[in-house]
């Protein structure tokens, strides 16, 4: 009798999204505002948290892994493309980032610490495999763009590239961070600041990290809007651009300070609870940005027909 997981169809792995994009949301908020002095009061309640939100983000890996194997049996069956190996590096790789959580679980729950070093090895291996993947992924997309000169794909190709470059920064940035702190920590919220300060290199992995952030949203907003740029017909130029460009205005708008400071009066006033409210606020502009960019791929998914292949890769790029 297969496992239960398997089953699983669109909607209820949609739902299972939804669960991760909240939780994930959560989380950074979590540790966003911790230096701001609102933190989790209670250590036991802390933990709670920390290792509920941690199950639920384990099972939901095991839940999409098993999801993507069964939509995607078709082409792991050409051996050209080798994905079957990808499919299993890739599986390998999140069940050890599974069993590292694990286990810094277990030693916070028995000894109210947990190795760093731990945390170093997590952050080498995902962002690692991540900017792995865009590199050949990008590679690709040039490839097929020198082919049919579709500016979509070309599109597509740049975000890939400017992606893994943010990968590549906080692959640099979280592991000098870590490696600046004893090896062993006790358990807490979150960070007063991700740099040293004070540090000529932190400031430049600083400046390099915000920059491919910006240029990975903003390219991949861009691909997203030239894919759905056919919509404009049914609602309208101005209608679709204005829809269109909430996202990036959204997400633009977090680094405002650095240039308007709009809320300035109400900064001074209401430090704390201001510096709250707006961490809180655009918490949401990631979030919001990748929900835009897999809703594009299932939109597209929705004009193929059911049970074809490229419906189901749609669908699972939309993921």
């Amino acid at each position: 009798m297969p496992w239960p997981i398997v089953t699983l169809g669109n909607k209820a792995i949609l739902t299972v999204l939804i669960v991760v994009i909240c939780i994930l949301i959560i989380d950074t908020s979590i540790i966003k505002i911790y230096y701001l002095g609102s933190s989790l009061s209670s250590y036991y309640l802390s933990l709670v948290v920390f290792c509920g939100i941690s199950g639920i983000s384990i099972f939901s890996q095991i839940l999409l892994l098993e999801f993507v194997k069964r939509k995607s049996i078709e082409i792991l069956a050409s051996r050209r493309l080798h994905l079957r190996a990808f499919q299993v590096v890739i599986a390998l790789i999140q069940y050890t980032l599974g069993f590292i959580l694990i286990i810094v679980i277990g030693q916070m729950l028995t000894s109210a610490f947990y190795n760093v070093f731990l945390l170093i090895v997590a952050t080498c291996i995902s962002y690692g495999l991540s900017s792995g993947l865009m590199v050949i992924l990008a590679y690709k997309l040039l490839s097929w763009y020198n082919s049919n000169r579709n500016h979509i794909v070309l599109s597509y190709a740049l975000a890939c590239i400017f992606i893994g470059s943010n990968a590549v920064m906080t692959l640099l940035y979280v592991p000098f961070f870590l490696f600046n702190h004893p090896s062993i920590s006790i358990p807490h919220p979150g960070f007063s600041s991700p740099f040293v300060i004070g540090s000529v290199l932190s400031g430049i992995l600083k400046t390099g990290y915000m920059i491919t952030a910006v240029a990975s949203f903003t390219s991949s907003w861009i691909a997203t809007a030239l894919l759905l740029r056919h919509y404009s017909r049914k609602l309208g130029t101005l209608k679709y651009w204005f829809i269109i460009c909430l996202p990036l205005v959204y997400f633009l708008m977090q680094f405002q300070p650095l240039i308007l400071n709009l809320f300035l009066l109400l900064g001074q006033t209401e430090p704390i609870i201001f510096s709250i409210l707006y961490t809180l606020i655009f918490s949401l502009s990631n979030p919001t940005g990748g929900i835009l960019f897999g809703v594009a791929f299932w939109f597209i998914a929705r004009k193929l027909p059911k049970e074809s292949p490229p419906r189901e890769y749609l669908i699972i790029s939309a993921i």
